[in-house]
């Protein structure tokens, strides 16, 4: 190598294209689809009734939420939604709007969006 650096400017060619070829990438594998271990899904649909967990009074609520297999209580201002899924199907469950944004309406799309829990969310 020393020969190639001695000789001048054409050599500093040669051994650069010689360096960066050491350099040059290797190919990445594919990419892979896992899938996730909570088993989550993503569905739409539209809220077809909504009711307020405060009028349905405290036996209410509890009633409620052990229907649909939730053993504790309403967030303050939680809604029961009963949500008509893209199948068909029909969902219902309790849950308050996130902080800062209005109540859910009767007619709203929104996104369910299920893993470790079942959560709601406009679209």
């Amino acid at each position: 190598m020393l020969w190639i650096i001695r000789r001048g400017p054409p050599g500093f060619g040669l051994l650069a294209a010689l360096v960066l070829a050491g350099c040059a990438a290797s190919p990445l594998p594919p990419p892979t689809l896992t899938e996730s271990p909570l088993n989550g899904g993503y569905t739409r649909g539209t809220i077809v009734a909504v009711r307020d967990t405060a009028d349905a009074g405290p036996a209410g609520v509890a009633g409620v939420l052990a229907a649909l297999n939730e053993p504790r209580e309403a967030a303050p201002g939680a809604q029961e939604l009963v949500i008509r899924r893209a199948d068909q199907s029909v969902t219902s469950l309790v849950q308050a709007p996130a902080p800062g944004e209005p109540p859910f309406r009767a007619g709203e799309n929104v996104a369910i969006i299920t893993a470790s829990e079942t959560i709601v969310r406009r679209e």
